[in-house]
């Protein structure tokens, strides 16, 4: 019975031995899992979370930024000149753009519209001819409110961009004024209605005596928008209004050639239009030229033609819409003051205005109340002046005329009038009557027409 209950003792304390084991041999396993656990855990060395009793929190996935809106290129290159007439403006972007981005402005206006040639590209097409010579300014938009990306974001800061527009072939110019009456030319286009291009020579005008050729007219062909103007030169051909066109005016025309005769033209058409009056075709003036031959606006000014011969008797003849209406001796300049020969427009007009100078011997003089002054050379200008004779050189270089001769010239050589100084006898050729020279007595008497300097235009 001992032996049986010594047994029993034993394998009691077997099975506790074998329980304790195998508890261990537990705790081993959990703690081993923990150290795995905890070292496997990312904690960052600020986060204030807690994760089993340790500071930690579980790692999370990064967002990427969106990318930047950028201008990538545009097309005209910003401050390129000779851009076309009918080019369109494109603009590259680096991202997509929202459905509903502000656009771009144009300044000066221009009609058209803006399209997507894709998700980062915009094109603007005129809808006609941008105005020649202009500087075009596109202005993209950015900054709150400004231009923006599919993922929200906007152009950090406004951009503009600039071109110029080509200049139009002086054929065309020539074509248009004469169009609206400014030349002593008409243009009769041969080409249908709308065809345009450079012919590959153009013969000078010819000389008619029963006026311009039958065709259509030309300016009645034109379109009525400004801005669908054809700018490159119609098929066609000038011909002189006038039967009797003196040739001292019809040597200075030279079809597509930039030339005196054109100049006074366009003079002519920037005074009638309130325009600075310099005689250079720039963006205003073609602006305005366009607007005029889409409305029809036809100057009711008769050509006049201003021809001087310095050959004695000194003479001025008024030549206007194809005949002599007026003719008077006159002074001209008198030897190392002497009044230069060529041909000048009319550039600036008074009424009444001071003349200061120096005389060939070195002596000032200063003249006040100088009637009815036409400048059409520097300081030279037709005007009113008292001599006690006119017929021969007696000025600084001025051509003058007896007061009542010279207020019958003032309404007729208006600003773009063209003067010609030459010499010769020209009754004959201008079909009028010889001149003679005029002596007033020296007690003759006169009235300026005002005190006040005043530019008349």
């Amino acid at each position: 019975m001992e032996a049986e209950g010594q047994a029993g003792r034993n394998a009691a304390s077997y099975r506790r031995r074998v329980i304790v084991s195998m508890t261990l041999a537990v705790i081993v396993v959990i703690g081993v899992v923990e150290a795995f656990a905890i070292t496997a855990v990312n904690v960052p060395s600020n986060s204030s979370s807690s994760l089993g009793g340790w500071a930690g929190t579980a790692r999370t996935k990064k967002v990427a930024k969106p990318a930047a809106l950028l201008l990538q290129s545009e097309f005209p290159a910003s401050g390129a000149d000779n851009i076309a007439y009918d080019s369109a403006i494109t603009l590259k972007f680096s991202v997509p753009l929202a459905a509903h981005t502000p656009l771009p402005t144009i300044s000066p206006p221009v009609a058209g519209r803006w399209s997507r040639l894709s998700p980062t590209t915009l094109t603007f097409q005129p809808q006609g001819n941008l105005v020649p010579l202009e500087q075009i300014t596109v202005r993209i938009p950015g900054g709150s409110g400004g231009m923006e990306s599919t993922a929200g974001v906007t152009l950090s800061a406004s951009v503009s961009t600039s071109f110029t527009v080509e200049d139009v072939p002086v054929l065309r110019l020539q074509q248009l004024l004469a169009e609206l009456g400014y030349l002593p030319v008409t243009f009769v286009r041969t080409s249908p209605t709308g065809a345009s291009g450079v012919p590959a020579t153009y013969s000078s005008p010819i000389t008619t005596t029963a006026g311009p050729a039958d065709g259509p007219s030309a300016l009645a062909a034109e379109p009525t928008t400004p801005d669908a103007i054809p700018l490159q030169p119609e098929q066609g051909s000038f011909q002189w209004r006038y039967a009797n066109t003196p040739s001292q005016l019809a040597a200075q025309w030279v079809p597509g050639a930039w030339n005196v005769v054109t100049q006074g033209a366009l003079m002519a058409f920037e005074s009638d239009h309130g325009l600075d009056i310099d005689g250079v075709p720039g963006p205003t003036a073609w602006a305005a030229l366009l607007q005029a031959v889409a409305a029809r606006d036809t100057t009711s000014r008769p050509y006049t033609y201003l021809l001087a011969t310095e050959t004695l008797p000194e003479t001025l003849y008024v030549w206007r819409a194809g005949q002599v209406v007026f003719q008077t001796p006159i002074n001209t300049g008198v030897e190392g003051a002497a009044t230069p020969l060529g041909t000048w427009p009319v550039f600036s007009r008074f009424l009444s205005t001071t003349m200061k100078g120096t005389n060939p011997d070195g002596t000032k003089y200063d003249d006040p109340d100088v009637p009815w002054v036409s400048y059409f050379y520097e300081s030279d200008a037709v005007h009113g002046f008292l001599r006690p004779g006119y017929g021969y050189p007696q000025s600084d270089g001025c051509v003058e005329l007896p007061y009542a001769n010279a207020e019958a010239v003032f309404p007729l050589d208006t600003l773009g009038t063209l003067v010609t100084m030459t010499t010769g006898q020209l009754s004959a050729e201008l079909g009028t009557t010889p001149p003679t020279v005029i002596y007033l007595p020296t007690t003759t008497t006169t009235t300026t027409t005002t005190t006040t300097p005043f530019e008349y235009p």
